[in-house]
């Protein structure tokens, strides 16, 4: 938190306005801040700021939904699926897919699944 003030050249906020935040963002009070606490505090941030990092985009309430959430498992739990695709449309023993190729597997992936 103090370096990320550091580089905006802002001064950092007392420990107690830190914890605040901190205790904020936890929404299980568990001590830890997890992807889906992240996103629900900061995902519908609809406006950004040229001094922010947190830029307006149309994907972040996306994010925050149930179809996010079930395709994000199902590529979980599919990721063996996935590599046997990922190896038979490489060549030469490459390991690099391309986008086109990851996204054709992804695709007919869910259409499997959601169809």
């Amino acid at each position: 938190m103090v370096k990320a003030h550091e580089v905006a050249c802002d001064k950092a906020p007392s420990y107690p306005i830190i914890k605040d935040l901190f205790d904020t963002i936890d929404i299980r009070k568990d001590g830890i801040i997890d992807l889906n606490e992240w996103q629900q505090t900061f995902g519908f941030v609809s406006q950004g700021n040229n001094r922010l990092s947190i830029k307006e985009n149309p994907l972040a309430l996306w994010e925050n939904t149930r179809e996010y959430q079930r395709i994000g498992t199902l590529i979980a739990k599919n990721r063996r699926l996935l590599k046997e695709q990922f190896e038979a449309v490489v060549e030469d023993g490459s390991t690099i897919v391309s986008y086109e190729q990851a996204k054709t597997a992804i695709q007919n992936l869910l259409h499997a699944h959601f169809n």
